[in-house]
């Protein structure tokens, strides 16, 4: 796809995300935040990471797969200097937040629920400082 832009023509290639795209998603996400909420939000917050999501095929529960993941994913925050992280996890889904508090990562009180399929289900927010930022 080419765009003319202000600036002049601009060739930009659309598509769906892979693996290897995830660094420069990361440094997007955190350059656009600390630009457009400069001054709107502490400036502690924009250096805040968040882990989105995390599966590990069941297949592979206790075989080191989830381990390795969160070791990338504090790598992955350090580099990017993330001061401070941030994950939601299913209240009473306990092999899950046994797995995060291993890992570092301490309820913080915060709790939202969210709809599905009529019913609601309420969440707990972790956080976890990220040493070597």
């Amino acid at each position: 796809m080419r765009l003319t832009c202000l600036t002049g023509e601009v060739h930009l290639e659309i598509r769906p995300a892979e693996i290897d795209d995830a660094g420069a998603i990361a440094r997007v996400h955190v350059t656009a935040w600390q630009e457009a909420y400069r001054g709107l939000v502490p400036q502690a917050y924009p250096t805040a990471g968040e882990l989105w999501a995390m599966y590990v095929s069941p297949s592979q529960w206790g075989t080191g797969v989830g381990n390795a993941l969160m070791e990338a994913t504090i790598d992955e925050l350090q580099r990017i200097e993330s001061s401070m992280a941030y994950l939601w996890v299913l209240e009473g889904n306990s092999r899950a937040i046994g797995f995060y508090e291993r890992h570092g990562w301490r309820a913080d009180g915060a709790t939202t629920v969210f709809e599905a399929g009529g019913a609601q289900i309420p969440e707990a927010r972790y956080a976890r400082p990220i040493s070597g930022s």
